[in-house]
């Protein structure tokens, strides 16, 4: 089953007998919203890389310039 949204993930899986493979943050902020268990995955999984895009007319929008700026410093503080 493929869901477009997290939200109700947590809720899914704790009235089926169904698994989930999320990012180990996303799980721990799910585990307090639902009694779900969480579980290593036993195998290496490869990174992936997250990006950022936006349309050339935004490129020099100080709002727009502010929040990619935002995002990329929470991205390097969580990544520390």
């Amino acid at each position: 089953m493929i869901k477009p949204s997290f939200l109700a993930l947590p809720f899914l899986l704790e009235t089926s007998d169904m698994v989930a493979c999320v990012p180990e943050r996303l799980a721990s902020r799910m585990k307090r919203m639902a009694r779900i268990e969480i579980f290593d995955i036993p195998l290496e999984l490869p990174l992936f890389d997250v990006r950022m895009l936006w349309h050339p007319r935004t490129q020099h929008a100080p709002a727009h310039e502010w929040l990619r700026r935002a995002v990329v410093e929470c991205a390097q503080a969580v990544g520390k």
